[in-house]
């Protein structure tokens, strides 16, 4: 046999099946769906996720969100998500034939910028003033009429 016939013998190598990313998107939201819903029996297995607030200062930024898992801390709550999200999301990318670490890199980027960008976006302009209101000036008690003068006091 020449090689050129033996080359048109082998069969190329299989690749596992692979699940589209829609169905894969529904089977993770129904994971955690149901994990939730473990809270219905009374069983916390998702209160260790992290929860975002308005905060006044840096400590009140971040937190667990059942207060059973209190202990964590904001910043511990919030490496256990990022962790928890790295897994499933990387497997989830590797099923989808991405390369693990190339994702789990740019995931990895992407998950601290989004944070610290929260943070630094809600990080109020001074401690002791709040934030501007968007109030117009007729609910600030003052008229919005063109055609009434303010009233001066002498």
């Amino acid at each position: 046999m020449s090689a050129s016939s033996e080359a048109l013998i082998q069969a190329p190598p299989r690749s596992l099946p692979r699940i589209g990313e829609d169905w894969l998107s529904v089977i993770i939201g129904l994971a955690i769906f149901v994990f939730a819903l473990a809270g219905l029996a009374n069983v916390d297995l998702i209160g260790w996720t992290v929860t975002t607030s308005v905060w006044g200062n840096l400590g009140q930024a971040l937190g667990p969100v059942s207060k059973a898992y209190a202990a964590l801390g904001g910043f511990g709550a919030l490496v256990a998500t990022y962790a928890a999200l790295l897994i499933v999301l990387t497997a989830a990318a590797v099923a989808l034939g991405a390369e693990a670490r190339k994702f789990a890199l740019a995931f990895t980027a992407v998950f601290w910028i989004a944070y610290a960008s929260w943070i630094a976006g809600n990080m109020p302009i001074s401690p002791r003033s709040p934030r501007p209101s968007c109030r117009s000036s007729a609910s600030a008690g003052r008229s919005s009429s063109p055609t009434k003068a303010p009233i001066s006091s002498p």
